[in-house]
């Protein structure tokens, strides 16, 4: 599935770039079309579309995990919420810093394609 979907939409992106118009074309390097192609869509697909499947796969488990723990002991619950609000509490904190992060590597490896491509 992974291998059909980055294809997919590496084809996409490149089919795309080249129905644009001559103005349109200019305004974007190509430099940013081959990280498109190369980089964004492997990532899209790996930490995107694929991790669904993961996610989906946790969820169950973590729901069958909870019910078996409140049924056998049902004080544990208000241990499991608590919890669940401190990790969630944890990741809104460090989010816009991770975004930042890994938007600044990405602007890095950019930057060092174009020099290449120039």
């Amino acid at each position: 599935i992974a291998e059909i979907s980055r294809s997919s939409l590496q084809e996409n992106i490149f089919s795309t770039y080249l129905n644009w118009d001559e103005r349109t074309r200019k305004k974007v390097p190509p430099s940013q079309v081959t990280l498109a192609v190369s980089r964004d869509a492997v990532e899209i697909v790996e930490t995107g579309y694929m991790k669904l499947f993961d996610v989906a796969k946790s969820v169950g488990r973590l729901i069958v995990s909870v019910g078996f723990i409140v049924s056998e002991n049902p004080d544990t619950l208000l241990l499991l919420v608590f919890f669940a609000l401190a990790m969630f509490v944890f990741i809104t904190l460090r989010y816009r810093e991770t975004v930042n992060l890994i938007e600044e590597a990405s602007e890095h490896e950019e930057s060092i394609v174009e020099t290449v491509q120039e």
